[in-house]
């Protein structure tokens, strides 16, 4: 038997070692590939940069929803909710990176909104970001967000949200940094497996995860169906 011959060998009788011993705790193969994959991060298709002189990268996250027809009543309130969760995803996981992303509370957002005086809708993004500290403005607005679809009646949930996403430099107020239109559709459910509240909440998450994984290098992996 060749060197190459003998370490295929090695590998395959390793890995069939490991196999066995994760079965006998109740563990799947799919586990320990999970576990055996590494952290290699992907690059973010609209990354944020790091200011110069500064060692994190401070984010405000303005949300609203459209005032249409496309709003779903199961997702009122919906974008407070992703402005949280897609804030929390990009600290958390930016946390251990060299230039992780810092998160100005949404309270603090929630409170300059109701400021006395000025109306936050018809002011620039960018001064906004100004006064709260930020480097970075990303101004997020709910266009449609629905949890039932006509081709299924009422036998399954499907997810379906349209956003539409501005980012900007709070350096150069003139223009948007990026401006981009964010789809997305959800995994089908049958309505007996889940309660409605429970798909809502699993759909809002995912959603928040897409849009931050935009701008944050993230592992990716398979899509998870949503939990009962």
């Amino acid at each position: 038997m060749g060197r190459g011959q003998r370490s295929a060998a090695w590998r395959r009788w390793v890995i069939g070692l490991g196999l066995l011993a994760f079965a006998s705790m109740g563990c799947s193969p799919s586990t320990l590939w999970f576990l055996m994959r590494g952290d290699d991060k992907r690059d973010p298709v609209s990354p944020l940069p790091c200011k110069d002189g500064k060692d994190v990268v401070t984010v405000a996250i303005l949300s609203s929803a459209s005032p249409t027809l496309g709003m779903d009543p199961y997702f009122t309130g919906s974008e407070r909710e992703l402005a949280t969760l897609i804030g929390q995803r990009m600290a958390a996981e930016t946390k251990e990176d060299r230039r992780p992303i810092r998160v100005i509370e949404q309270s603090k957002m929630e409170q300059f909104k109701k400021t006395p005086g000025q109306d936050w809708r018809t002011m620039n993004p960018a001064a906004i970001g100004k006064k709260v500290g930020a480097d970075y403005v990303i101004d997020l607005t709910v266009n449609s967000m629905s949890i039932f679809q006509p081709e299924f009646g009422r036998e399954f949930y499907q997810g379906r949200a349209q956003l539409q996403v501005v980012v900007w430099d709070v350096e150069k107020p003139d223009a948007p940094y990026q401006d981009y239109f964010h789809p997305s559709v959800g995994e089908q459910k049958s309505t007996a497996a889940l309660s409605p509240a429970g798909y809502r909440k699993w759909f809002v998450n995912e959603v928040a995860t897409e849009v931050a994984h935009r701008h944050i290098p993230h592992v990716a992996t398979r899509k998870l169906p949503p939990v009962q």
